[in-house]
């Protein structure tokens, strides 16, 4: 993901159409499951939703906009069942 975060920062024209892009998201979804890769997956795709990338660097597009809506939405889910696997192991603990 290094490599490929790296790229886009330094030149977005790289992925010129909806299926590149496509492309690029299925890589990003690859990671939500995993927490180191997905820490630099989730940090380009807010840099990219916010607006805060450098000049030529990856914003949204018509092209991107439906898969990185999409990548946020799998973001959240993977959050909320996160916490919610926790909540359930604290209620599963035997109290002292």
């Amino acid at each position: 993901m290094a490599g490929v975060a790296k790229i886009l920062e330094k030149d977005s024209t790289v992925v010129k159409s909806q299926t590149e892009w496509g492309l690029i998201i299925a890589l990003f979804r690859a990671t939500v499951a995993h927490p180191e890769a997905s820490k630099l997956t989730l940090a380009i795709v807010q840099k990219m939703s916010s607006g805060a990338t450098p000049p030529g660097g990856p914003g949204l597009s018509g092209d991107n906009y439906a898969g990185v809506v999409a990548l946020l939405d799998e973001f959240a889910t993977a959050a909320g069942a996160a916490v919610l696997g926790r909540q359930q192991k604290r209620a599963q603990q035997p109290t002292l």
